[in-house]
């Protein structure tokens, strides 16, 4: 199996140095700096890196709640990760598809999630 490929768009803080570092001393995870500046760089990277895991820092003004949802639209095996240097909560984000046919499909998908 290979090891997951984080992309880490963050910021240039010390915060980011942290994370960045802390990843990339893992054995079991390749990680790749962005060095985008807009949300077109963005998916350009994607496309060239194809990673399995995106590392977003919440104030960047790239993203938007709209841009998180078209990233797992167009990237649908895609987590999206958005971490915060001014708390410890982090959001993930994950598409998560299911067909649905009858109203005892929808409350079991209710309960598994």
């Amino acid at each position: 199996m290979k090891p997951p490929c984080i992309l880490a768009v963050l910021t240039a803080s010390l915060f980011t140095m942290a994370v960045t570092s802390l990843l990339a001393a893992e054995a079991d995870m390749r990680v790749i700096a962005s060095e985008a500046v807009d949300f077109k760089g963005l998916l350009a990277e994607i496309n060239c890196v194809k990673p399995d895991v995106i590392l977003l820092e919440e104030s960047m003004l790239m993203m938007t709640k709209t841009s998180v949802v078209e990233l797992l639209n167009t990237y649908s095996e895609l987590r999206v990760i958005v971490v915060s240097e001014n708390n410890n909560w982090l959001q993930v984000f994950q598409k998560y598809t299911r067909l649905i046919t009858s109203a005892a499909d929808l409350i079991q998908a209710i309960h598994t999630v």
